[in-house]
């Protein structure tokens, strides 16, 4: 099965002009060849007009430059750049003229392995070995270490970057601080770590944020019973927090999912509102000015930056640190929606986790697709991992995932993620 990341139109040949591409340059293109390949194959591109030299053409595949290797005036040879956008349109600049030939498949090479889980139970132990109840959110320490949320276990789980895994906090249903087993969650769901090693985690339930210590005592932050305030520490109320994002002053982020707010914590405990009205709506703005839809995804970048998986609206949101809320990808649609391309086109399907890279690019746990999807910095969203419910490890869109919940990434560009419907923590690597 071939590996594609992105829907290609059917391309139709013209049978007068005998080309799939031309312009008023005189330039034509009448085959494209393979138009499926993977990183660093030779694809030759035929036709007429070109220059006399590799220096005389800028080629692009889907705005990602390419290495022309070699040309004729018949032929172009280039070289496919390693870049999951690489999936559209083959652009072929000469001069102030430029080409545009919609064809081309990115086969991507990101292999995709599972690194702990199996089947449904609470079990500690390495690999297949143990398992997990629900791998509900998901988070990563500087050494390699992820801390998953485990919902239906109510506890914090550590997995190392070996498959072993242990319980770091929680043990039943309920509502109490301590330490290890004798503190208890009530279905948590986010959990973030800062550079310190402390973890904040988002107990769903409990409508309380909650912090465990690299000791493993957990201690309430904030929140208390189920509504909507502001305040400080236990004066404030959440109503069903899902997810939860740490910046490098130490501020926390809420995506309090039922108050269709963005909630900040500062490191003193005061909670305010970052932007929401509490409506179940869309609408870009500042502060209160913006809507969200049970948003249930949050990220923040080194710049202060705060990205929503803003989920039933599915799309992908931006406020900035002055609190201006706009729409990074997603479009409106009736029905749950497929399709990757520019981001103002694209569809998803109740996005739930989300993370940033430091070149800006966002990856995305489209749980309704059964699939991660990445929003380049430069604006495309493309599909490399997963294809149709299920389970099965492999290379990129051959490789199956079931309700992926939530994703991490590490400093050599590995990604991690919550799959949540397989009970089980799954690595992909890039190629």
């Amino acid at each position: 099965m071939k590996n594609y990341i992105f829907i290609i139109a059917a391309i139709a040949f013209v049978a007068m002009a005998g080309c799939i591409g031309d312009d008023e340059s005189g330039m034509t293109v009448t085959d494209v060849s393979p138009r499926e390949a993977r990183y660093d194959a030779e694809v030759v591109i035929t036709g007429s007009g070109f220059g006399k030299s590799a220096a005389d053409h800028v080629v692009k595949f889907n705005d990602v430059t390419a290495n022309v290797t070699s040309v004729t005036s018949t032929q172009l040879t280039v070289r496919v750049p390693k870049n999951r956008a690489c999936s559209g349109d083959i652009t072929i600049t000469k001069g102030s003229q430029t080409l545009n030939v919609h064809l081309f498949a990115y086969e991507n090479s990101d292999v995709v392995t599972t690194l702990a889980g199996s089947e449904y139970g609470t079990v500690d132990g390495t690999g297949a070995a143990a398992k997990f109840r629900s791998t509900c959110g998901i988070a990563i320490d500087a050494a390699g270490n992820l801390y998953v949320a485990d919902e239906w276990s109510n506890s914090i789980r550590k997995v190392t970057p070996a498959g072993v895994v242990t319980t770091v906090a929680g043990s039943e249903r309920g509502y109490e601080d301590g330490a290890g087993a004798t503190a208890k969650f009530f279905n948590p769901q986010g959990i973030a770590i800062d550079a310190t090693g402390n973890l904040y985690v988002a107990d769903t339930y409990n409508n309380r944020i909650r912090k465990i210590t690299k000791e493993g005592v957990v201690s309430t932050i904030a929140g208390s019973v189920k509504g909507y305030e502001d305040g400080a520490g236990t004066a404030a109320k959440f109503n069903n927090p899902n997810a939860i994002a740490v910046d490098a002053a130490g501020n926390l982020y809420v995506a309090d999912t039922y108050n269709n707010r963005i909630r900040k914590i500062t490191p003193a405990g005061a909670v305010t509102t970052v932007a929401g009205d509490g409506s179940t709506d869309f609408a870009d703005g500042t502060g209160a000015a913006a809507k969200f839809n049970r948003p249930g995804g949050i990220t923040v970048d080194a710049a202060g930056n705060i990205y929503v998986a803003d989920t039933n609206n599915k799309r992908i949101r931006k406020i900035t640190a002055a609190g201006a809320v706009t729409t990074v990808a997603g479009t409106a649609s009736i029905y749950d929606g497929l399709k990757d391309g520019p981001a103002d086109k694209a569809q998803f399907n109740h996005p739930a986790g989300i993370v940033i890279d430091a070149a800006g690019n966002i990856y995305v746990a489209d749980e309704g697709n059964n699939r991660i999807r990445m929003v380049t910095a430069a604006g495309m969203v493309v599909s490399f991992a997963g294809n149709r419910s299920g389970f099965a490890d492999g290379l990129g869109n051959e490789a199956k995932l079931s309700h992926p919940k939530d994703i991490a990434i590490d400093a050599a560009g590995n990604i991690y993620v919550a799959d949540d419907g397989n009970k089980r923590i799954r690595k992909i690597k890039p190629e």
